[in-house]
């Protein structure tokens, strides 16, 4: 999953593995919450991206 924002501040999804039915089903509910963490403080930057939805 590729998450970014555009020049609006408005996030946006790309998929990059299409076989990842779970997430395709939780990302076309209208209702979710992301969060994304970013650390590059270490040789190797790396990222968290939790998505949520809500019930």
């Amino acid at each position: 999953i590729e998450i970014f924002n555009d020049d609006f501040g408005k996030p946006h999804i790309k998929i990059l593995n299409k076989k990842e039915f779970a997430i395709l089903k939780i990302l076309k509910c209208k209702k979710i919450n992301i969060h994304l963490t970013i650390s590059d403080e270490k040789s190797i930057s790396g990222a968290v991206v939790i998505i949520e939805k809500i019930l």
